[in-house]
């Protein structure tokens, strides 16, 4: 039962009406819904329930009110053999099968078959010698489950602590559930099931819905549960207790797809743009343009730029940094003010824009570190298979998940440099370094820094020479520079001299991606390659993921 596949159970339970047929026919139609498991139930009537039980109000109305509930319940009862043969025909089809004892000799039973997964149902959850018993049974891979009907949270927390007691907590998972039949949508309550994570933070949490139709399990799945349990039959107008709060094929093919939508819908959490929507954002955002013909020298102001779309130019967001800039060529009407081409006017005071810079970058040192503190895990993985990618933002972006056969380690930090790279990461040790093939995209940040070209590349072999230290035979692959397109910050002549002497200077042994692929005929990055004239599109991260395919091993 993983974290983000929700285990469903068609709970056949009784509704076979005691007919082995039906029964086997049921779970051929529950495997057709696709769900992960059937469950019956095992009991012997006599044992269960004494002469003068009466029926429930619901049991009255779906069997009628004439006879006691024993003379209804021992018509419903399977042989042992039948069940067995019902487990082996299920086993057949790849269907996980189990059933629930409801008396000692139906536990005894079930032990000697084999079972692993013991379900308690609600109205065992006050029955102490039943609860000790099943605590006792060791069988590899013990899951238990435990529903919860009409149970209060301290009953819940003695059962709970019972059928822990031999074991960890790790083999329980507890049903929020209400044994009504149907379960009125006033009385499902899902926020309970909130109130059992808050109760039980280190036990899986589950849903046993016998409401009617399938929203009040989506709705439960939102709430991080692992489990969902649902009444099956195949026609609700059949006699028996339990056919008319139960879901026919179609309902419950109907809740496994949706449920398996929802698991998608859900999500990861966190804000970021997702690879379906990246092309959008050229289409959907605005860049700063000339608002009317702009000639060379001119002074970028209010009054002659402005924003439009399309959103592959300078974003609104550099708004006040073109501000006061000096147009050192003519632009027409609603042409692209291009960064590349402007320098800062003499009229903006240099020592406001030093001491401005120093405070973002002081903030920057912040961000930088709480990112590492995110990713530790991953940069910790020592799966030596896996290969690594260490640079900046353009790794820590990408949503990759495999490189060819491999799968990635991305250990790419947003916004940080190749020296802020080696002095918090490598330097401390946090980067395991076990994996046999890397690549490396770095540069892009240093060049903000005043650091000479050669300083840059220094910087960019130590973190090769600290790899190759580690791992000698190690695969390395590095990306040149990437080219950027209408920013202030970067300046692509002095990318191109970096890149440069990164060439000159290759150590041995290391395979070189350039940027040419990139390039337009100006050497900006091409546009279909880029979404805000630095971190790569859908598109140049597929450019991307080919380059880097051809030369691994």
């Amino acid at each position: 039962m993983s974290a983000h596949h929700t285990f469903i159970i068609a709970e056949i339970g009784c509704n076979h009406n005691g007919d082995p047929a039906l029964a086997k026919k049921m779970v051929k139609e529950a495997k057709a819904c696709g769900v992960d498991a059937v469950k019956f139930q095992t009991f012997n009537s006599s044992e269960l329930i004494s002469k003068f039980a009466p029926k429930a109000d619901y049991q009255k109305i779906t069997t009628g009110a004439e006879g006691n509930q024993l003379e209804m319940t021992r018509k419903l009862e399977l042989s042992h053999n039948d069940f067995i043969q019902l487990r082996d025909y299920a086993k057949s089809l790849n269907l996980e099968t189990f059933s629930t004892p409801f008396d000692l000799e139906s536990i005894e039973f079930l032990e000697k078959e084999g079972q692993n997964i013991w379900k308690i149902p609600s109205g065992e959850i006050t029955n102490l010698p039943y609860l000790d018993r099943i605590a006792q049974i060791k069988c590899k891979n013990k899951q238990m489950i435990l529903s919860t009907g009409m149970a209060t949270i301290e009953e819940v927390k003695t059962a709970v602590n019972l059928l822990t007691r031999f074991g960890s907590r790790e083999e329980l998972i507890i049903l929020h559930c209400n044994t009504e039949y149907p379960t009125p949508d006033e009385d499902v309550n899902l926020s309970a099931i909130d109130t059992l994570h808050e109760e039980f933070p280190d036990i899986r949490i589950g849903f046993s819905d016998h409401s009617v139709g399938y929203v009040a399990a989506i709705g439960a799945v939102m709430k991080d549960i692992v489990l969902i349990e649902k009444h099956f039959t195949l026609d609700k107008n059949m006699a028996g207790p339990d056919h008319k709060a139960s879901a026919t094929p179609q309902e419950m093919k109907a809740l496994v797809d949706n449920v398996r939508r929802i698991e998608i819908i859900k999500g990861e959490g966190g804000k970021k743009v997702t690879e379906s929507e990246r092309k959008n954002i050229t289409i959907a955002r605005k860049s700063i343009v000339a608002r009317k013909a702009i000639k060379k020298g001119e002074v970028l102001s209010e009054d002659n730029i402005t924003c439009k779309r399309p959103g592959n130019g300078i974003s609104p967001m550099h708004w006040f940094d073109v501000l006061g800039t000096q147009a050192i060529r003519n632009f027409e009407e609603d042409e692209l003010i291009s960064m590349s081409e402007q320098v800062m006017s003499n009229e903006i005071d240099p020592h406001i824009l030093i001491s401005e810079k120093k405070k973002k970058l002081a903030g920057l040192v912040n961000t930088i570190q709480a990112r590492i503190d995110e990713k530790k895990y991953i940069l910790q993985d020592d799966d030596p298979e896996k290969i690594c990618l260490i640079g900046h933002s353009q790794f820590d972006k990408w949503s990759i998940e495999h490189l060819g056969t491999r799968v990635v380690k991305n250990a790419g930090i947003n916004g940080i440099s190749t020296r802020q790279y080696i002095n918090m990461i490598l330097k401390p040790g946090l980067l395991d370094l076990s994996q046999k093939e890397y690549v490396l995209i770095l540069g892009t940040n240093d060049i903000i820094y005043p650091l000479a070209d050669h300083e840059i590349c220094d910087d960019i072999n130590t973190i090769i020479n600290t790899i190759q230290h580690a791992q000698p035979d190690a695969h390395i692959i590095l990306v040149e520079i990437l080219p950027v397109r209408g920013r202030l910050d970067r300046d692509n002549s002095k990318i191109e001299r970096v890149n440069r002497v990164i060439r000159q200077h290759l150590p041995k042994g290391v395979e070189l991606i350039t940027n040419e692929a990139f390039q337009d005929q100006r050497g900006d990055i091409k546009v279909e390659y880029v979404v805000d004239g630095l971190h790569l599109s859908t598109q140049g991260y597929e450019l991307l993921k080919s380059l880097i395919e051809r030369k691994m091993k």
